[in-house]
């Protein structure tokens, strides 16, 4: 089952570059968990390319797309996103690579106090896609315009 929805979010995406980082990744899941986790960023990436043409993944610990309009949004499917040193770290090395682009994170997920104030420091802003489970067919509601959070 897994891997047919799999399919069915990669389909819209088998033309976007880089995005074979995300069958790779896939292939190399160990655990249930990291495959629901694959899943959901599919999910998210196939529904953000519905509303904001993806150019372009690469990765970042988590996939990194580059949409139409140039910005850069990263996809994550946590519950709750704690401050960590690898959490740091890739909002750091994250902004010294795009220094002048907007910077945004979907998630699923409550990005804790120390992480939002982290990405805020680092202005990465925050926007919540909610659905109700990763097998739904129901699109996710987050705001299809992509606002950041953070303003300059």
């Amino acid at each position: 089952m897994e891997k047919l929805l799999f399919m069915r979010y990669f389909r819209p995406l088998s033309n976007v570059e880089g995005i074979g980082l995300m069958v790779h990744k896939a292939n190399q899941d160990a655990s249930e968990a990291d495959v629901l986790t694959r899943l959901a960023e599919m999910r998210l990436l196939s529904e953000l390319h519905q509303t904001a043409e993806i150019q372009s993944v690469i990765d970042y610990g988590l996939p990194i797309a580059t949409v139409a309009d140039n910005r850069v949004i990263g996809v994550c499917s946590v519950d709750y996103l704690v401050n960590t040193p690898a959490v740091t770290k890739a909002a750091v090395a994250f902004r010294r690579a795009n220094p002048d682009r907007s910077l945004l994170l979907l998630t699923t997920g409550q990005p804790s106090p120390q992480v939002a104030k982290v990405f805020e420091e680092s202005r990465i802003g925050f926007q919540r896609a909610e659905y109700a489970t990763v097998a739904s067919p129901v699109p996710y509601t987050a705001d299809r315009n992509l606002e950041s959070t953070y303003t300059k």
